[in-house]
């Protein structure tokens, strides 16, 4: 037995060698055998200063672009010495010269020369830099009769061509050079290993993975290094969770045995991301949230036309004076009170640490950095509350593991992350956290209905309305509850029937006090704002229901589930099997689901306009949890490393998507992405943007301060304030795990979590 481990072990170390040379040589021939087809699908983040995509109607079918006179071309890496081929053409200027074209390799002349009015191709040998070759185009500007466009020059293709010849030192600088394919060879075979599969099947893995890629390759010739980078990050995710997990699993002191442990994890992985992630800035639909707080607090009042004509953010009103209503002199304001409420605290501490504490090198204004920072905090607490819920919530159904890791994967493979911390003006965050609280307050009254379970369940509920008004369709489990205790109560015993009824009665009767109670101050504010305590703010043909928009929904670049948050939709498919196991809250849950999903697969905005996926659907976060929680102990079935792998994929390619998308390596005009071809989303040239984590992290509270230091601003006043953030959030994270301490229902009953 030990020489046939033997055999086994050297077969194995010599197939992954060979398929680490393989992989050396695969990317060594693709890097240097580059083509850009200007104007296809594919051509996305490789050309930078064109206009969008055109195609010849001459006949012959040829994509291009039209340039601006300044333009770039951005290929990968290619080995040196290489050549440039660019096919293109330039109409003459004008009485016949024909127009120039200067080239430049990072702002160094290559040279320059004249284009002619036909397709022609140009070939150029490029300097022996090292890097990624930025290269620049200058061209002769250019202006057409009835085309208001500054233009430069036609590209049809530009195709890169290493000289040199492939040796043994060449195979070894593929080691080091992007997309790093051998690297990712060697992460395959690691992840197949720490999921405790044995010699030679981990290198029969890495095999494998480079068999697929090659039929990839096949597939779609141009992104041969687009889908080698994804086969790098892909592995590196896996196996990064996979070593986690293996680690957690054989130390004692990290094992997820038990609920405080499972507490403490979620709050160790929300202190790191707030370290790094934590970016609060006001716009768009937040600055009517904002309005909210900033006028209460300040002017004393809901007149928000101050507010609309000095607030230094993007996307506030242009023409404030146009939304003033006559009946009442105040000003529109079509967002909800709710999240302007619950940063008051944040708010006010902000003020008086302008005012009266170290902060006065600070405006006291409103809409300085303490006013923001710490009122925002608000939300990124909320994302720290949404994870503990979600755990409570999966507990009802899996172990403390499992539960986590559902909940981790909807925190970052969906957009709860990017809406707690880096889009926290906007009001998804906290209502997310509201949809929690009311999904655990109504799974606890189905365990046990009480008046005081009844009470929670209502405020729980209003709190939702008051945040997010559509979130109101999710709330049909509890009516079905109503229907089902009503009755229960009916068909009892006579003895008890009159003492269960009077007790429905007083629990529906708290539920609605508490309720009407937390939705009030929003028809306080209707009615000052618009003279009557019932209003629809946005208009009636903003919220009607119209024809169902299905497909891209679910699957398009436009914000579609699938692409955007593959979490949510894995973890919706997962309520599925909620409903196999048990029935009665798989069907009235997935039932209120079904609701918010179908009116907002019905609205004309169902894409929600320029934001972060379907961001109306991170309310919809506990749902995910459960699914994902079910799909995660029916996937363990087969392997344990199967759910791991899985949320690590999603989780991975959501935060990478959220990092392009913030540093603006993705369109954000509704119109241009809806145009986005799938290619283009899934396999462009910024797909995968992992080297741009310092430029997303740079862009952070703590990153700032530091650039605040640097340019001068007194210590004091930035330290304190960077201290005061710091220290409220640990103080949440303390609270956090004095609450993971106490033993929730699914521990006390294992009737509840089976």
């Amino acid at each position: 037995m030990g020489s046939q481990q033997t055999f086994y072990r050297a077969t194995g170390w010599l197939l992954l060698m060979v398929a680490v040379t393989l992989g050396a040589l695969w990317q060594h021939e693709a890097r240097g055998r580059q083509v850009i087809d200007v104007g296809a699908p594919l051509d996305e983040g490789f050309v930078l200063g064109f206009y969008g995509r055109e195609r010849s109607d001459d006949g012959r079918n040829v994509t291009f672009r039209w340039s601006r006179p300044e333009a770039e071309l951005h290929p990968w890496a290619i080995p040196s010495p290489a050549a440039l081929r660019l096919r293109l053409l330039a109409p003459t200027v004008s009485a016949g010269t024909p127009a120039a074209l200067s080239l430049q390799r990072d702002g160094h002349a290559i040279g320059t020369f004249t284009i002619a009015p036909s397709f022609r191709v140009y070939t150029v040998l490029l300097p022996d830099w090292p890097g990624e070759p930025r290269l620049g185009l200058h061209a002769t500007p250019l202006s057409l009769p009835g085309d208001p466009r500054a233009l430069g020059l036609v590209l049809d293709r530009a195709e890169l061509r290493a000289l040199g010849e492939t040796g043994a030192a060449a195979l070894a600088g593929e080691l080091f050079a992007f997309p790093f394919l051998p690297l990712g060879v060697l992460l395959v075979a690691t992840a197949v290993a720490l999921a405790g599969a044995r010699w030679p099947f981990p290198s029969a893995a890495a095999l494998t993975a480079l068999g697929l890629l090659a039929l990839g390759a096949w597939w779609q010739p141009e992104a041969r290094l687009a889908l080698a980078w994804s086969l790098t990050v892909g592995a590196g995710a896996v196996a990064a969770a996979l070593g986690l997990t293996w680690l957690v699993r054989r130390v004692p002191l990290l094992r997820l045995d038990s609920e405080q442990r499972a507490v403490g994890w979620l709050c160790a992985v929300w202190a790191v991301t707030f370290a790094v992630g934590f970016a609060p800035w006001v716009a768009s639909d937040g600055t009517g949230y904002y309005a909210y707080t900033r006028s209460l607090i300040l002017d004393g009042d809901l007149n928000f036309g101050n507010e609309y004509r000095e607030m230094p953010f993007s996307h506030t009103p242009l023409n404030p004076e146009q939304l003033v209503i006559a009946a009442t002199g105040h000003y529109v304001n079509p967002y909800s009170i709710g999240p302007g409420l619950l940063w008051v605290p944040g708010f006010v501490l902000a003020d008086l640490f302008v005012r009266y504490g170290p902060g006065g090198y600070w405006a006291a204004d409103g809409y300085s950095l303490p006013y923001i920072a710490l009122t925002l905090l608000t939300t990124a607490l909320a994302g720290l509350g949404l994870l503990l819920t979600m755990q409570r919530i999966c507990r009802r159904v899996v172990g403390p593991a499992l539960a986590a890791l559902a909940t981790l994967a909807v925190f970052f493979g969906a957009n709860p992350c990017y809406y707690t911390l880096r889009e926290g003006s906007f009001a998804h965050g906290l209502s997310a956290l509201a949809a929690a609280l009311f999904v655990l307050a109504w799974l606890r009254l189905e365990e046990r209905p009480t008046p005081g379970r009844w009470a929670t369940v209502g405020a729980a509920a209003g709190l939702t309305v008051l945040l997010y008004w559509t979130s109101a369709l999710t709330l049909l489990p509890v009516g079905l509850s109503l229907v089902k205790q009503l009755g229960l109560a009916l068909r009892a015993d006579t003895g008890v029937r009159g003492r269960t009824l009077r007790e429905l009665a007083v629990g529906v009767g708290l539920a609605t006090l508490c309720g009407l109670a937390l939705v009030t101050p929003q028809l306080i504010a209707w009615n000052i704002i618009y003279g009557t305590p019932l209003t629809v703010p946005q208009g009636t043909s903003y919220i009607t229901p119209g024809e169902l928009t299905v497909w891209p929904f679910f699957f398009a670049p436009l914000h579609g589930m699938l692409p955007w948050t593959p979490a949510c939709f894995v973890g919706l498919l997962g309520l599925a099997l909620l409903v196999a196991r048990r029935p009665w809250l798989g069907l009235a849950l997935s039932l209120g689901c079904a609701a918010f999903l179908l009116y907002n697969m019905s609205i004309s905005d169902w894409h929600s306009s320029g934001a972060f996926g379907l961001r109306r659907l991170t309310v919809l976060a506990p749902w995910c949890a459960l699914g994902l929680a079910m799909g995660f102990a029916w996937l363990r079935r087969l392997h344990w490393s199967v759910p791991v792998a899985l949320a690590a994929l999603m989780a991975t390619w959501t935060t990478l998507l959220s990092w392009r998308y913030s540093l603006y390596l993705i369109d954000r005009n509704v119109g241009d992405l809806n145009k986005l071809p799938l290619q283009a989303f899934w396999l462009g040239r910024d797909a995968l943007p992992l080297f741009g984590a310092g430029d997303w992290a740079a862009t952070g509270f703590f990153a700032n301060i530091a650039g605040l230091l640097a340019g001068g601003a007194p210590w004091t006043a930035t330290l304190t304030l960077a201290a005061l953030v710091a220290g409220l959030a640990a103080a949440g994270v303390a609270l956090a795990l004095w609450v993971g301490r106490i033993r929730p229902a699914s521990e006390r009953d294992p009737a509840v979590a089976p």
